[in-house]
């Protein structure tokens, strides 16, 4: 039986090649939480979109045909500008997740602080 190439590298030479994260990185470094915390929701963002946007329009055949019937007119044949509909429908569905979520989740800003940050950063 073939050993994977993870089984065939041994634990120890592992190691040196991941550096170890100190217990103390949090306090020693004040940047590591936030950079953490970016990166994850970096990643939480980019599956949401995949799902949403993405392999939405790929999966959805019948979507993207409706939107084609729809749009026709900025379009020549289906099959010669598939990929042009297709990027054109990501947008479509990006616009209408965005649009859903605003209404779900409306912004409301504080006109104080935002007035606050702004002389702050002239």
């Amino acid at each position: 039986m073939k050993k994977s190439l993870t089984e065939k590298i041994s634990k120890d030479e592992r190691s040196k090649s991941v550096p170890a994260i100190p217990d103390n990185i949090i306090e020693t470094n004040p940047n590591y939480l936030a950079e953490l915390n970016e990166y994850r929701d970096g990643i939480l963002l980019f599956n949401l979109t995949d799902k949403n946007v993405w392999s939405k329009a790929v999966k959805d055949a019948e979507g993207l045909k409706a939107y084609y019937e729809k749009n026709k007119y900025s379009y020549g044949d289906f099959q010669t500008s598939k990929a042009k509909i297709t990027a054109d429908y990501q947008a479509y569905l990006e616009k209408e997740w965005l649009g859903g979520l605003r209404k779900k989740y409306p912004v409301i800003l504080n006109r104080t602080v935002y007035n606050q940050l702004l002389s702050e950063l002239r």
